[in-house]
């Protein structure tokens, strides 16, 4: 059987999936050991015996409905490719939301510092003026945003995210040699959150932290293998904890990507097949449950002028903020999504309270 011969027999044995051919190819690469780009080169080529038969064995494991990247073994997140197993949720483009506005908001923390010898803003200091503690300590507007967020939030749009390789501000420095900003990624999973930003930015002290052991050792396998040794901001530290309760800090930024579907949906998406693990889904009946929790966990380890930034769904922004709000954040947006669909809920820890 030739190569073409093989993915239109894929291609029929997944007339289900939203994308049969596509499936069927990353399918047919991963059997013969190559990718799909060399795969689409050689349709006259013909498919060994072991090869078709682990290609058929893969078919059928996803027509029942085994996600792809577990079947593979690995999904592409932010230019890199990250080991994935059902002990993890499968990455989602989405997220990268997550990523992007991570980078620019710690990146603009970088550049203040260094403007302000060390410190992330000049309020800091005991001798604001009155009308600056006033604009301090005001709540702000929830502002559900486009992605060029409010030009009066001290956050930059994702769309700033420096380009420049070997600037002071991506190697996580500022101009004037302060601490190394703190990131910590709750809710880690595979650990495509923390890694990209560790990667990217190697001068930051960046950590991890989920409640399922075995999702830690799939992403401590992929911060072996996606960190480089002897990276500025030290080693991406991993640990077991219960959203942020066994977390330390405090942290210039905590991020996370917290299990929000509701009960209900996600007996019904389990119930279709879906084989993704439960914890990494459920979040309450709601879909708020674990979100309450780390917003008002967050409050505590979020250092004075540092920010939280939650993924959830888009219809849950307008609650999600509220939490922020009613936990003490100030200046409160959300960041949309490529699709332009509310992702990504960003608050700042206010310098008094």
């Amino acid at each position: 059987m030739t190569v073409r011969d093989a993915l239109r027999e894929g291609a029929a044995a997944l007339s289900a999936s939203e994308t049969p051919g596509l499936d069927a190819s990353l399918l047919l690469a991963a059997a013969l050991g190559t990718d799909r780009s060399r795969l689409l080169a050689m349709g006259n080529d013909y498919v060994g015996e072991a090869p078709l038969e682990g290609y058929r064995s893969h078919l059928a494991s996803r027509s029942q409905g085994l996600p792809l990247a577990y079947i593979v073994g690995h999904k592409e997140f932010w230019g890199r490719r990250f080991a994935v197993d059902p002990r993890v949720l499968v990455p989602r483009p989405d997220t990268e939301t997550l990523v992007e506005a991570a980078l620019a908001i710690g990146d603009a923390m970088v550049r203040e510092r260094g403007e302000h010898g060390g410190q992330i803003r000049k309020e800091f200091t005991t001798e604001s003026t009155e009308e600056e503690k006033i604009m301090e300590n005001r709540g702000g507007g929830l502002n559900i945003s486009n992605p060029n967020p409010n030009p009066n939030s001290p956050f930059p749009s994702s769309s700033s995210v420096p380009s420049v390789v070997g600037s002071p501000c991506l190697r996580g420095e500022s101009s004037n040699g302060s601490s190394p900003l703190r990131v910590h990624d709750s809710c880690c999973g595979s650990g495509c959150v923390a890694i990209s930003v560790a990667v990217d930015r190697p001068g930051w002290q960046v950590s991890g932290s989920d409640l399922s052991e075995g999702a830690l050792e799939v992403a401590r396998g992929n911060a072996a293998s996606l960190i480089a040794p002897g990276r500025p901001g030290g080693a991406v530290v991993l640990s077991c904890s219960d959203l942020l309760s066994s977390v330390g800090g405090p942290f210039d930024l905590v991020l996370a990507n917290p299990p929000y579907v509701g009960s209900a949906q996600t007996d019904a998406l389990l119930a279709l097949g879906w084989s993704e693990p439960r914890m990494a889904l459920d979040g309450g009946s709601d879909g708020l449950d674990l979100v309450r929790r780390l917003v008002d966990e967050a409050a505590r380890i979020v250092a004075p002028g540092g920010a939280l930034l939650v993924e959830a769904d888009g219809d849950q922004a307008e609650a999600i903020a509220g939490l922020f709000l009613s936990s003490g954040f100030v200046d409160i947006e959300t960041r949309r999504d490529l699709g332009g669909k509310a992702r990504v809920t960003v608050g700042r820890k206010p310098w008094r309270t």
